[in-house]
């Protein structure tokens, strides 16, 4: 198993690592469960396209998709008895090339970008959530910003971008482990710490 520490593990917590007796591992979390299966609220349609398809929770036949993306939705939308105007809606977008990337927002890449599908919230389950009786700009903004965030954790996922650390002993036997962790920000430098401290505490 390919050991990635170099790319995500700073000197400086390799160093206090060593001092400490321990080395760090950081490996494919291959058992990483699909972030779609973690109680996310929303729902990602995908039509045809590749890849971008293959991670959706519902995929569109061929005949469903319309000319166009709104016609897609009110397929769906009928198809599954739901009232099109309580759907809050947003196109996705998919860039494929060897990996995957899902977004909001399009690549403008004619030969490997394109339309991927589209994602949506209920109204009435946004209401019901912020304990509104409107969906103003700015909530709209922020369901936009959380559906986002969704399809780059997903995007991660697809790609094989979720890692495990592991803090091995002197004897390069695993003491302390944690998966399912991706590299947003300082995330797998920060979890080496704290197992670190977890087996030693301050």
């Amino acid at each position: 198993m390919y050991d990635f520490s170099d790319s995500f593990i700073s000197k400086e917590v390799v160093d206090l690592a060593a001092a400490h007796g321990f080395t760090i591992e950081v490996c494919q979390d291959e058992l990483a469960d699909n972030p779609r299966d973690c109680g996310v609220t929303s729902t990602y349609v995908g039509g045809t396209r590749g890849t971008g398809s293959s991670v959706c929770d519902e995929q569109l036949a061929p005949s469903e998709q319309g000319s166009c993306i709104e016609g897609a939705v009110i397929n769906f939308a009928n198809k599954k008895g739901l009232d099109v105007s309580d759907l809050l809606w947003f196109t996705v977008h998919t860039y494929e090339h060897t990996n995957i990337a899902l977004s909001l927002t399009s690549f403008n890449d004619r030969f490997d970008g394109g339309i991927g599908g589209f994602i949506f919230e209920s109204k009435a389950a946004i209401r019901k959530e912020f304990g509104v009786k409107r969906i103003g700009s700015k909530l709209k903004e922020k369901i936009r910003g959380r559906l986002q965030s969704e399809l780059e954790e997903l995007t991660r996922w697809a790609n094989g971008e979720v890692y495990e650390v592991n803090l091995l002993d002197e004897d390069e036997d695993v003491v302390i482990s944690r998966g399912g962790v991706s590299d947003v920000g300082n995330t797998i430098e920060d979890t080496a710490r704290e197992l670190m401290l977890e087996v030693e505490p301050a």
